[in-house]
């Protein structure tokens, strides 16, 4: 590394990120779930040929009515995320999502490679 790149990071700057999925989005995804037709089920094969229709209709029909993804976001809330872009100098490269987390055993090590996140 030459002197006049010494301290310069590969990334762009953190941004706070918060999930917020609008409304309309959750209701779509609902409504699709709902819609859905299911192909009919195998007899005697369970698992060994992949996930049972019976397993992902059950699934499905849970998301679409139980399941309460503005809970879910708020817990994911509660913490500190952020994302960051690596400087590749590609339009649209994705950002990368993270947390800080502060470690309840005191003192940890950061993944190797990677920058401290802001507090």
């Amino acid at each position: 590394m030459t002197s006049d790149t010494q301290g310069i990071s590969p990334f762009r700057p953190f941004r706070p990120f918060r999930i917020d999925i609008p409304q309309d989005r959750l209701d779509d995804l609902r409504a699709r779930q709902a819609a859905t037709r299911w192909p009919g089920e195998l007899p005697g094969v369970g698992w060994t040929r992949g996930v049972p229709v019976t397993y992902l209709r059950d699934l499905a029909a849970y998301r679409g009515t139980a399941y309460d993804w503005r809970a879910q976001e708020a817990a994911l809330n509660a913490h500190p995320q952020f994302t960051r872009c690596p400087s590749t100098g590609r339009a649209g490269h994705p950002a990368g999502p993270m947390s800080r987390e502060v470690a309840p055993t005191g003192p940890s090590a950061p993944l190797r490679g990677h920058e401290p996140v802001p507090a």
